[in-house]
């Protein structure tokens, strides 16, 4: 994936995909608050600019549902895909619903496991001609070795691993627009 040109993300032409952030899963992860207020971040400015945001769910008869803080900031405007596959293209429902993005091109993942979900997932998009973007600062694992895997995994594979507010701020583009105030009341707000 070499020569990615990441200047021509925009609300557009991107989907961020949280995989399993149920409360079972993600706190057992490393980091898991820090990780879950990145996520929160990215979600109130993904609602706000109007980027398409889905939500998978692992086994959640067992597991449960996503996090209810992240429930709250989407409300209706989440696609929710309950599923058993570690990578979430081997779900039917999830394939079917993300086709119905046409113009996508941009597949931003947060969310657990790093090295498991997230990983497959990502490899997911590249078989699916996707640009899959891994946001560092709103995944994790249970273990850092692990995790540090997965990194050098995403990178042998050339996939761009940015931060939150990174994406955030790529997708803005602009200070004269609404985007940006928006923004920057949420980097106060949850970088506090």
């Amino acid at each position: 994936m070499k020569n990615v040109n990441l200047n021509d993300m925009d609300h557009l032409n991107s989907v961020i995909v949280v995989i399993d952030a149920q409360q079972s899963i993600l706190s057992a992860t490393k980091n898991w608050k820090d990780v879950l207020n990145k996520i929160e971040f990215l979600l109130s400015n993904a609602i706000a600019f109007n980027i398409p945001v889905f939500f998978t769910e692992q086994y959640p008869k067992g597991l449960g549902s996503t996090i209810g803080s992240l429930s709250s900031i989407v409300d209706d405007k989440v696609t929710v895909i309950q599923k058993m596959e570690f990578n979430c293209f081997d779900n039917e429902n999830f394939v079917k619903h993300l086709n119905s993005y046409f113009s996508l091109k941009y597949f931003i993942i947060v969310g657990v496991e790093t090295h498991i979900c997230v990983l497959q997932t990502a490899l997911g998009a590249l078989e699916h001609n996707l640009i899959p973007i891994v946001i560092s600062d709103a995944t994790s694992s249970r273990n850092e070795t692990d995790y540090k895997i997965a990194v050098n995994l995403f990178n042998q594979f050339e996939i761009p691993i940015l931060t939150a507010e990174i994406f955030s701020y790529l997708v803005t583009k602009t200070t004269k627009s609404d985007r940006f105030k928006h923004l920057l009341k949420n980097v106060k707000k949850f970088n506090n």
